[in-house]
């Protein structure tokens, strides 16, 4: 949830505590790596890949990446 945390900081002017961005940060980066990582497999049927792309963008919404979601091209 980095992506909301900066926003909701930046909203109310609060300071970013910069060691609990960077845990959030990383554990999207891991989280990502494995949501790509199962887009490009091999997929033996379309909606295999519908279902990776469809999961991949659920993640982005419940952490608040709006800019990643609608510029996503995975």
């Amino acid at each position: 949830m980095a992506p909301y945390y900066e926003n909701i900081c930046k909203e109310l002017n609060k300071p970013l505590d910069q060691t609990l961005l960077q845990s959030m940060k990383q554990e999207n980066e891991d989280a990502l790596k494995v949501l790509d990582d199962k887009i490009s497999e091999e997929k033996e049927y379309e909606s295999d890949e519908k279902d990776a792309l469809l999961s991949k963008a659920e993640y982005l919404c419940r952490i608040g990446d709006k800019v990643c979601f609608y510029t996503c091209e995975s």
